[in-house]
């Protein structure tokens, strides 16, 4: 791999001191690109100089390297106008762009006023750009110490440089979801700081490579839209699910017990750390078949949505609605040994059979975006965002409340129905028996139902209020008037009731 020394040349006087390596080595001359090009062992140099920094300096810059080390030089503008400014970054830019098979030496040492500034700039377009991907780069700085002026150690800045990549990463991140420039930046620094703390003879790593794995886990989820895999966790293995956690509850375990060692270790991965969290807040849930994991699967879709990734929102959205629909949670969990396809299959039918409207609407939206517009009259992309937004926020509202549904009372008993007056519970439909696939999301279901009844019910989105009494033994069996419901203390207990899995 052949080495590239980019370097400025000044107009200003050029003393002779010793240049110090910042791995050991030195070199005594008055051009630092000299020192540069011999410590690093460069195999060309670029010069980039105006005219009468060129004349100043040029001559003196060729006859230090010697005629086995070729010296190209770059003509730049002064930058007194906007316009030269321009052409002085159209010139950095050419000068930068090298392939995978070059290592990049930038030297700012003489840079003149704007130039430093300029370089950065054009070294981190590039970079963002995927120009550079692939190639090394060290950003170069000989300090002219006024007190020691007969030595000038050679600062490597390149880490204040991949504060840019950082910041591209992060940013990449938390508006899009997607983590590899952000691994691979935290992979980079953590393997540079590994080698040089075993250059010093040291052993105390930090443990940052499991908060960079759990990291990159959880975009990998984000980016197939593993469902159960980001809430619940997912494991293949039979034995391995009872296990297996979800790779938002993993990130943020390993953020609470990483931030301090890595704020230590890598103190730019310190600073994003926080918008991280951000984008995995809300997204777990110890089970998907629970009101945890129903609010868990809301976010995720509004999470999509707001990183302008709408077939994963849709996706998510129609899930989220088949799951509420289910009739027992080996119809949602698919972390569980039992998961039931056909049992997916009728909760499928179930939504199209309660909710015909909203599995028209979800399916319109999602398949224009699945078959990329081949349709007849094809939504244009504003509306077809502004109605899956729509569909996300009326079905998957954001806050835990459920949509507002009709209220059920199940009983046979007048004394029942006379307490809910007395009560003065608002009820819209009172049955002797109910019928569970009548129930819709956001529904209401008062009574005394059967296990296997009241977890249809929650199954399909119900609120379930289960009346409770503290029967004494000599009036069960008989007929309860309002006044006996109340003297038994007569109440309402919300219960959530779930298949086992």
């Amino acid at each position: 791999m052949k080495k590239r020394l980019i370097t400025f040349l000044g107009t200003g006087q050029y003393k002779t001191t010793l240049y110090e390596g910042p791995e050991g080595g030195n070199l005594k001359t008055a051009y630092v690109a000299h020192a540069i090009a011999r410590l690093w062992k460069v195999d060309e140099v670029v010069a980039l100089a105006t005219d009468k920094a060129w004349e100043t300096h040029g001559r003196g810059l060729e006859h230090a390297l010697g005629n086995q080390l070729p010296l190209k030089v770059n003509k730049i503008p002064d930058g007194k106008t906007q316009e030269e400014l321009w052409r002085q970054l159209d010139v950095l830019l050419q000068a930068l762009s090298v392939g995978k098979d070059t290592e990049l030496l930038l030297d700012i040492t003489h840079g003149f006023r704007s130039q430093p500034f300029f370089a950065a700039g054009a070294l981190g377009l590039l970079r963002m750009a995927g120009v550079l991907d692939g190639v090394q780069v060290h950003v170069l700085y000989g300090r002219y110490l006024p007190e020691e002026p007969d030595r000038s150690p050679i600062w490597d800045l390149t880490p204040m440089m991949e504060l840019l990549d950082w910041a591209h990463g992060a940013a990449v991140f938390t508006t899009t979801g997607q983590g590899d420039r952000l691994v691979e930046v935290a992979r980079r620094a953590d393997n540079t700081l590994r080698r040089q703390l075993a250059t010093a003879g040291r052993r105390d790593f930090p443990q940052t490579r499991p908060l960079i794995t759990t990291i990159e886990d959880f975009t990998e989820d984000l980016a197939t839209v593993r469902v159960a895999s980001l809430i619940s966790g997912y494991a293949q293995d039979d034995n391995a699910k009872s296990r297996a956690r979800g790779s938002a509850e993993r990130l943020l375990d390993a953020l609470d017990r990483y931030r301090d060692q890595a704020a230590s270790a890598l103190p730019a991965l310190a600073v994003v750390l926080k918008q991280v969290d951000a984008v995995a807040q809300g997204l777990s849930a110890e089970r998907l078949a629970s009101p945890e994991g129903d609010q868990a699967m809301a976010c995720l879709a509004r999470r999509y949505l707001k990183f302008k990734r709408y077939p994963e929102a849709a996706i998510v959205l129609r899930e989220a609605l088949v799951s509420r629909h289910a009739p027992g949670p080996e119809a949602v969990e698919v972390n569980c040994k039992k998961f039931d396809p056909t049992a997916r299959e009728a909760a499928e039918r179930r939504w199209s059979e309660i909710d015909r409207d909203a599995q028209r609407d979800v399916a319109k939206v999602r398949n224009d975006i699945e078959h990329g517009g081949f349709r007849n009259q094809p939504q244009s992309a504003s509306a077809l965002t502004k109605n899956l937004s729509k569909l996300v926020e009326r079905h998957l509202p954001e806050s835990e409340e459920r949509p507002q549904g009709r209220t059920w009372f199940v009983t046979r008993h007048p004394g029942a129905v006379e307490w809910a007056e007395r009560q003065g519970l608002q009820i819209d439909c009172q049955t002797e028996h109910l019928k569970t696939e009548d129930i819709r999301d956001g529904d209401t279901v008062i009574g005394t139902l059967p296990a296997h009844l009241a977890a249809e019910a929650c199954a399909r989105g119900a609120r379930y209020l289960h009346l409770s009494l503290d029967l004494p033994p000599e009036l069960r069996g008989r007929e309860l008037s309002a006044d006996d419901l109340e003297r038994c203390g007569a109440r309402l207990e919300p219960l959530r009731v779930l298949r086992g899995c």
